[in-house]
């Protein structure tokens, strides 16, 4: 059985968990599990020797032109790895806020992180 924190923590990498079931209250236990982490191409490989399958990717994401991730999955658990420490702090940035205004409504959350992350300007956010 693979253990995230135990894992991550065993090979080094600076990781925080994401995600609804983090910034919602009540969390919501029909979602992935998901966390953040900020690593190299080596983590990616890594992921995928355990079973992971690369999933998600920036191009995919209305407004990002920068900031540089690739998500993994593996059954309920969603690994998004960047090697870009200020993505990866603005990242948790918009976790806290998110946490912090209790954003229950998934296209509220995707609104904040598109504002945070990629500078979207108010006219541009998902809605």
């Amino acid at each position: 059985m693979f253990d995230v924190k135990h894992d991550f923590m065993e090979h080094r990498l600076v990781f925080t968990p994401v995600g609804s079931r983090v910034t919602c209250d009540p969390a919501p236990t029909d979602t992935d599990e998901d966390y953040l982490v900020c690593g190299n191409d080596s983590v990616g490989e890594y992921l995928k020797s355990i079973g992971f399958k690369a999933e998600g990717h920036p191009k995919f994401y209305t407004g990002n032109n920068n900031g540089n991730f690739q998500s993994y999955r593996r059954d309920e658990i969603n690994i998004i790895v960047t090697p870009d420490a200020d993505f990866y702090d603005l990242f948790k940035s918009a976790t806290e806020l998110a946490k912090r205004f209790n954003l229950l409504e998934k296209s509220d959350r995707i609104a904040l992180f598109q504002a945070v992350l990629y500078g979207v300007q108010s006219h541009n956010l998902q809605t």
